[in-house]
């Protein structure tokens, strides 16, 4: 509204009935006086018709039939929505057509046809997210499929049927896992701005001074917007069946678990080998609120700083927070996901729970995946490669990342270690691209903001997730012992951004990251452990489950194995 006051107070009267467009359809999505809504979209269609504005007119009869929906009257919506849209109308024009028409199909008791126009509508949104290289973009773009997504979902709970929520699972969550990785081009402009960025972070860590705070915003933007000009892949995987699903856990004894939300409740799909169950939780509400309640608890405990008589406290904290956390989102499906490995595939930001550290998983090897796809992609049919080439990298100002780094090379034949001045980003990028395995111990930061500028703290500055984009060779198993980077920032298409998730993205199979601040003396002894295992030819969850089963320490160890780690 204060948008459209402005383009009148402009004379860009046209500017200004597209704002009061906005409005209407917010309000007609918030159920606010649907009937008037839709006779004032009807008045704004013709008003742009009459100004040769053709694909506000478009909208316009669309917010009106979304208006008549929620106004109870879907027949007179099915008759607006049927005006053909032509190839040449915006791809948010066609996604709200969809969306209209699933919501017509649901309103009128059509379930086949409300799941065939969300997964028409959301098959078209993946196709021009492969048009796009940059996962910043890609994840950005998925927001534009949330209501599809959330509605195709939805309805398959609602129908009970475990093998429709396996379908829906993959076509409702994480879209971008579905585009194959792809390695931008060599940018010169692109180098030198991150460079300069690095800079300007040291820098500012002892001068905020405003032109140096401004100087990172207008270098982040630009890096930005760089990596959205990147050619995508411009194709699509394509789904996992449930057989074939099934038979991959079968050859690996193990189950998935996909959690998700759907009418303000938590549900769990459980897939073993021969048998699959939907099976609902707690409210989502409730669910949350644990989250959050073992975040702060996990950081409070694996503290340094806290008071000597405050950590039991804080530790007897946490662990109530785990039990319960446990009993709501495990113990009620824990019955039926046998002994093996497990595959979680959460909601969201539960993606960023220490689910490792829960009772019912001890010494299980436990993946936590971006999507069924992504995994069985990884890891379906792919010959289990042995450890060949090792690098250990020790940033600076970490106590015992010297020790940490040591520890680990001692449990290989060889393996290279840059530590004290040759652990710099330029040699970091170097040997990323020579080894298998990469360990790389140093302070970690995730960026809520800006996800792709979590980064690791190297000698001559931070490490950015946009550098990993970068990179022409990964190694298959990342392990990063640093505090929060296995944090995700959840953007509106439910997508997860940050460092893990720019490794997982490029095209690594495993990463081993911290869900929190984690307690330096814990994390050396964990991680080393999982070297040795690691070295034995254990695959990197079942080497984290080894190592945390023989952790003695109080302090909480809150590493998480993601992407295909089974």
């Amino acid at each position: 509204r204060q948008a459209q006051l402005r383009f009148l107070r402009r004379g860009s009267e046209s500017w200004a009935l597209q704002a009061d467009l906005v409005r209407l359809a917010a309000r007609v999505a918030a159920g606010k006086s649907p009937a008037a809504c839709q006779v004032e979209s009807m008045r704004l269609a013709a008003e742009f018709r009459s100004r040769g504005l053709t694909e506000e007119e478009r909208t316009a009869w669309l917010v009106a039939a979304r208006a008549l929906v929620a106004a109870k009257r879907p027949a007179e919506a099915r008759v607006l929505a049927r005006r053909p849209l032509p190839r040449t109308a915006s791809i948010t024009t066609r996604l709200l057509a969809h969306t209209v028409r699933a919501e017509i199909a649901e309103a009128m008791d059509d379930r086949r046809a409300a799941f065939d126009a969300a997964r028409r509508g959301l098959q078209e949104l993946q196709e021009w997210q492969a048009s796009f290289g940059g996962l910043d973009l890609q994840t950005g773009l998925s927001g534009h499929g949330r209501d599809l997504a959330k509605r195709g979902l939805s309805l398959a709970v609602r129908s009970r049927r475990p093998d429709v929520v396996f379908t829906w699972v993959q076509r409702a969550r994480a879209l971008v896992s579905r585009l194959p990785p792809v390695t931008p081009p060599d940018d010169a402009q692109a180098r030198d701005a991150l460079e300069e960025l690095r800079q300007v972070r040291v820098a500012l860590q002892s001068d905020v001074g405003k032109a140096l705070v401004t100087r990172r915003r207008q270098l982040e933007e630009q890096i930005r917007q760089q990596s959205w000009h990147n050619l995508g892949p411009g194709v699509v995987t394509g789904e996992v069946t449930l057989d074939q699903m099934q038979a991959e856990l079968a050859a690996h004894d193990g189950c998935l678990v996909a959690h998700l939300v759907a009418h303000g409740t938590m549900h769990a799909l459980v897939v073993t080998p021969s048998e699959t169950y939907l099976l609902p939780l707690c409210k989502s509400a409730k669910a949350a609120d644990l989250l959050h309640r073992v975040r702060a608890d996990l950081d409070a405990a694996a503290s340094d700083l806290a008071p000597v008589a405050l950590v039991p406290v804080f530790q007897a904290s946490l662990r109530q927070s785990l039990d319960d956390l446990a009993a709501q989102l495990w113990d009620p499906i824990a019955a039926k996901t046998g002994t093996g490995p497990v595959l979680l595939v959460p909601a969201g930001g539960f993606a960023a729970l220490p689910w490792t550290m829960l009772d019912g998983l001890a010494g299980r090897p436990v993946s936590v995946a971006r999507s069924v796809g992504s995994w069985f992609a990884s890891r379906a049919g792919a010959p289990v490669a042995a450890v060949e080439r090792v690098g250990l990298v020790a940033g600076p100002r970490v106590p015992r990342a010297g020790e940490e780094v040591a520890r680990a090379k001692s449990a290989w034949s060889s393996a290279t270690a840059l530590v004290g001045a040759d652990a710099t980003t330029g040699h970091t990028a170097d040997l990323v691209q020579r080894v298998d395995l990469l360990h790389v111990a140093a302070h970690g930061r995730h960026e809520t903001d800006n996800p792709l500028f979590s980064s690791l703290e190297l000698v001559d500055g931070p490490w950015f997730g946009h550098d990993v984009a970068a990179l022409g060779r990964l190694p298959r198993n990342v392990i990063l012992s640093a505090c929060e980077l296995g944090m995700s920032t959840v953007r509106w298409g439910d997508e997860t951004l940050g460092m893990t998730a720019a490794w997982l993205h490029a095209g690594t199979d495993s990463v081993i990251s911290a869900v929190a601040d984690v307690n330096d003396a814990a994390a050396c002894d964990v991680l080393a452990e999982v070297h040795h295992g690691l070295a034995s030819g254990l695959l990197p969850a079942a080497a984290l489950a080894q190592a945390m089963a023989k952790q003695d320490s109080a302090a909480p160890v809150p590493f998480v194995c993601f992407g295909a780690g089974w």
